[in-house]
Protein backbone atom coordinates (compact mmCIF):
# COMPACT_ATOMS: atom_id res chain seq x y z
CA UNK A 1 0.00 0.00 0.00
CA UNK A 2 1.45 3.08 -1.14
CA UNK A 3 1.17 5.98 2.20
CA UNK A 4 2.66 8.70 0.02
CA UNK A 5 4.73 9.51 -2.88
CA UNK A 6 4.73 8.07 -6.28
CA UNK A 7 6.08 4.94 -7.82
CA UNK A 8 6.29 2.79 -10.67
CA UNK A 9 6.04 -0.84 -11.41
CA UNK A 10 6.76 -3.04 -14.38
CA UNK A 11 5.11 -6.43 -14.78
CA UNK A 12 2.99 -8.80 -16.97
CA UNK A 13 4.89 -6.67 -19.65
CA UNK A 14 2.90 -3.62 -18.44
CA UNK A 15 3.89 -0.41 -16.41
CA UNK A 16 1.64 1.09 -14.02
CA UNK A 17 2.06 4.15 -11.97
CA UNK A 18 1.32 4.14 -8.38
CA UNK A 19 0.60 7.16 -6.35
CA UNK A 20 -0.44 7.77 -2.50
CA UNK A 21 -3.60 5.78 -1.67
CA UNK A 22 -2.93 2.88 -4.14
CA UNK A 23 -2.51 -0.75 -3.48
CA UNK A 24 -0.64 -2.74 -5.70
CA UNK A 25 -0.43 -6.64 -5.94
CA UNK A 26 2.67 -8.44 -6.93
CA UNK A 27 1.89 -12.38 -7.87
CA UNK A 28 4.29 -14.97 -7.25
CA UNK A 29 6.15 -16.22 -10.85
CA UNK A 30 5.85 -12.93 -12.40
CA UNK A 31 8.68 -10.78 -13.22
CA UNK A 32 7.89 -7.75 -11.85
CA UNK A 33 10.29 -4.66 -10.80
CA UNK A 34 9.30 -1.67 -8.76
CA UNK A 35 11.13 1.68 -7.90
CA UNK A 36 10.29 5.17 -6.23
CA UNK A 37 9.93 8.26 -8.31
CA UNK A 38 12.99 10.21 -7.85
CA UNK A 39 11.43 13.45 -6.88
CA UNK A 40 8.32 12.21 -5.19
CA UNK A 41 9.53 8.75 -3.79
CA UNK A 42 6.82 6.43 -2.28
CA UNK A 43 6.71 5.21 1.24
CA UNK A 44 4.86 2.28 1.79
CA UNK A 45 3.73 -0.53 3.96
CA UNK A 46 3.82 -4.35 2.70
CA UNK A 47 3.43 -7.91 3.86
CA UNK A 48 4.93 -10.86 1.81
CA UNK A 49 2.51 -13.48 1.79
CA UNK A 50 2.80 -16.65 -0.48
CA UNK A 51 1.85 -19.99 -0.27
CA UNK A 52 -0.65 -22.40 -1.67
CA UNK A 53 -3.21 -20.93 0.45
CA UNK A 54 -2.31 -17.07 -1.16
CA UNK A 55 -2.38 -18.55 -4.47
CA UNK A 56 -6.03 -20.08 -3.75
CA UNK A 57 -7.36 -17.03 -2.30
CA UNK A 58 -6.18 -15.26 -5.26
CA UNK A 59 -7.63 -17.81 -7.72
CA UNK A 60 -10.86 -17.33 -5.48
CA UNK A 61 -11.17 -14.06 -6.05
CA UNK A 62 -10.15 -13.67 -9.29
CA UNK A 63 -7.31 -11.42 -8.62
CA UNK A 64 -4.68 -13.39 -10.92
CA UNK A 65 -4.22 -10.50 -13.30
CA UNK A 66 -5.48 -7.36 -11.00
CA UNK A 67 -1.72 -5.74 -10.30
CA UNK A 68 -3.00 -2.04 -9.23
CA UNK A 69 -6.01 -1.49 -6.80
CA UNK A 70 -6.80 2.56 -7.43
CA UNK A 71 -7.60 4.29 -3.81
CA UNK A 72 -8.01 1.59 -2.34
CA UNK A 73 -6.63 2.09 1.47
CA UNK A 74 -5.40 -0.90 3.04
CA UNK A 75 -3.18 1.06 5.52
CA UNK A 76 -4.89 -0.63 8.60
CA UNK A 77 -5.42 -4.07 7.22
CA UNK A 78 -1.99 -4.43 6.79
CA UNK A 79 -1.27 -3.17 9.73
CA UNK A 80 -3.29 -5.65 11.71
CA UNK A 81 -1.27 -8.10 9.72
CA UNK A 82 1.96 -6.53 11.15
CA UNK A 83 0.68 -6.72 14.82
CA UNK A 84 -0.61 -10.34 14.23
CA UNK A 85 3.20 -11.22 13.73
CA UNK A 86 4.61 -9.13 16.50
CA UNK A 87 2.42 -10.33 19.17
CA UNK A 88 3.91 -14.08 18.16
CA UNK A 89 7.39 -14.51 17.37
CA UNK A 90 6.85 -18.28 15.63
CA UNK A 91 5.45 -18.02 12.50
CA UNK A 92 3.23 -21.66 13.36
CA UNK A 93 1.51 -19.35 16.31
CA UNK A 94 0.62 -16.18 13.91
CA UNK A 95 -0.06 -18.20 11.13
CA UNK A 96 -3.65 -19.02 11.12
CA UNK A 97 -4.59 -15.59 12.45
CA UNK A 98 -2.65 -13.98 9.70
CA UNK A 99 -4.60 -16.11 6.91
CA UNK A 100 -7.62 -14.94 8.57
CA UNK A 101 -6.49 -11.32 7.79
CA UNK A 102 -5.12 -11.87 4.56
CA UNK A 103 -8.74 -13.25 3.69
CA UNK A 104 -9.89 -10.09 4.61
CA UNK A 105 -7.65 -8.49 2.64
CA UNK A 106 -8.16 -9.91 -0.39
CA UNK A 107 -11.93 -9.92 0.19
CA UNK A 108 -11.47 -6.02 0.55
CA UNK A 109 -9.46 -5.92 -2.78
CA UNK A 110 -11.80 -7.73 -4.86
CA UNK A 111 -14.18 -5.75 -3.89
CA UNK A 112 -12.75 -2.61 -5.01
CA UNK A 113 -11.57 -3.69 -8.11
CA UNK A 114 -14.85 -5.41 -9.30
CA UNK A 115 -18.17 -4.01 -10.10
CA UNK A 116 -20.40 -2.94 -7.51
CA UNK A 117 -23.91 -3.52 -6.70
CA UNK A 118 -25.05 -0.11 -8.45
CA UNK A 119 -23.98 -0.63 -11.43
CA UNK A 120 -25.73 -4.47 -11.75
CA UNK A 121 -28.03 -4.06 -14.71
CA UNK A 122 -28.29 -8.11 -15.98
CA UNK A 123 -28.17 -11.94 -14.62
CA UNK A 124 -24.76 -12.66 -15.80
CA UNK A 125 -23.55 -9.44 -12.79
CA UNK A 126 -25.76 -10.65 -10.53
CA UNK A 127 -23.71 -13.77 -10.67
CA UNK A 128 -20.39 -12.26 -10.61
CA UNK A 129 -21.35 -9.72 -8.14
CA UNK A 130 -22.38 -12.68 -5.87
CA UNK A 131 -19.00 -14.47 -6.28
CA UNK A 132 -17.18 -11.36 -5.43
CA UNK A 133 -19.05 -10.86 -2.54
CA UNK A 134 -19.09 -14.33 -1.01
CA UNK A 135 -18.15 -12.99 2.87
CA UNK A 136 -20.86 -10.45 2.61
CA UNK A 137 -24.55 -11.29 3.57
CA UNK A 138 -26.22 -10.25 0.18
CA UNK A 139 -30.01 -9.90 -0.08
CA UNK A 140 -32.08 -10.88 -2.50
CA UNK A 141 -34.43 -8.23 -2.25
CA UNK A 142 -31.26 -5.70 -3.52
CA UNK A 143 -30.51 -8.26 -6.21
CA UNK A 144 -33.97 -8.16 -7.35
CA UNK A 145 -33.78 -4.22 -7.07
CA UNK A 146 -30.81 -3.94 -9.15
CA UNK A 147 -32.35 -5.86 -11.69
CA UNK A 148 -36.00 -3.74 -11.00
CA UNK A 149 -37.47 -7.08 -10.67
CA UNK A 150 -39.59 -8.80 -8.25
CA UNK A 151 -38.03 -11.26 -5.91
CA UNK A 152 -40.20 -14.36 -7.14
CA UNK A 153 -38.89 -12.78 -11.12
CA UNK A 154 -35.21 -12.36 -9.98
CA UNK A 155 -35.33 -16.53 -8.94
CA UNK A 156 -36.72 -17.54 -11.80
CA UNK A 157 -34.61 -15.96 -14.23
CA UNK A 158 -31.75 -16.40 -12.40
CA UNK A 159 -32.79 -20.40 -12.07
CA UNK A 160 -33.39 -20.28 -15.67
CA UNK A 161 -30.34 -19.38 -17.11
CA UNK A 162 -28.19 -20.99 -14.37
CA UNK A 163 -29.97 -23.94 -13.24
CA UNK A 164 -30.09 -23.07 -9.71
CA UNK A 165 -31.81 -20.16 -7.62
CA UNK A 166 -29.54 -17.40 -6.47
CA UNK A 167 -29.76 -18.92 -2.70
CA UNK A 168 -28.51 -22.46 -3.72
CA UNK A 169 -25.25 -20.34 -5.73
CA UNK A 170 -24.42 -18.56 -3.09
CA UNK A 171 -24.49 -21.61 -0.47
CA UNK A 172 -22.71 -23.66 -3.34
CA UNK A 173 -20.10 -20.75 -3.13
CA UNK A 174 -19.82 -20.61 -0.06
CA UNK A 175 -19.08 -24.81 0.48
CA UNK A 176 -15.93 -24.14 -2.11
CA UNK A 177 -14.59 -21.42 -0.01
CA UNK A 178 -14.44 -23.61 2.44
CA UNK A 179 -13.20 -26.54 1.11
CA UNK A 180 -10.28 -23.89 -0.10
CA UNK A 181 -9.50 -23.03 3.61
CA UNK A 182 -9.78 -26.74 4.72
CA UNK A 183 -7.62 -27.63 1.86
CA UNK A 184 -4.59 -24.95 1.99
CA UNK A 185 -4.78 -24.52 6.16
CA UNK A 186 -5.29 -25.90 9.48
CA UNK A 187 -8.47 -23.96 9.89
CA UNK A 188 -11.20 -26.19 11.14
Amino acid sequence: YVISGKGYINTKNLSFIVNAGDTYLLHRGDNHNYYSDTLNPMEKIWINFTGEFADNLINFFKLNDVVVFRKTNIYDLITRVHEVCKKHQDPKEYQLETMGEFTKLMHFLSNQHHISVSKIDHLDDIRAYMDLHILDNISLQDLANNLGLSQNQTIRRFKKKFGITPHQYIIKNKLRLARTLLRSSDKS
